[in-house]
């Protein structure tokens, strides 16, 4: 899927730092890495949940009749939501969101995923990007 080899490098470099003593200086960085790894992962987490409602949905259930592939949808709302620990609507509602950052906001699930926004930023981005202009 989407990968970001600087998000990993910095989760491994934290990982196995993690205990150790460090400077004031040193754990404001060290801060602002967890930060961006989190971003990185949700932004995996996001494509993740993207890519299997794709799949589900017009790969290996391509035949199932058109009136049924809405609930074949939910029904991967339903096995990620009991993945996560969440309620199906909110799933549908999370899968919206990475569907429209990811296609329609490249740029910003780019950044999401560098770590250079966090999931909030990019949840107010595409917010502001779909309401009609007044």
């Amino acid at each position: 899927m989407f990968e970001s080899s600087a998000g990993l490098i910095d989760g491994a470099r934290l990982l196995a730092t993690e205990d150790d003593p460090c400077a004031p200086h040193e754990q404001i960085d060290r801060i602002a890495s967890w930060e961006r790894l989190i971003a990185h992962a949700q932004a995996q987490q996001l494509a993740e949940m993207v890519q299997l409602a794709a799949e589900r949905r017009t790969g290996r259930w391509a035949d199932v009749a058109e009136h049924s592939q809405d609930l074949t949808y939910d029904g991967v709302n339903d096995e990620i939501a009991l993945a996560r620990g969440l309620s199906s609507a909110t799933v549908a509602l999370h899968v919206a969101f990475a569907q429209i950052l990811i296609n329609d906001l490249p740029r910003c699930f780019a950044a999401l995923d560098a770590g250079d926004i966090g999931l909030h930023a990019a949840r107010v981005i595409v917010a502001e990007t779909d309401s009609p202009q007044q």
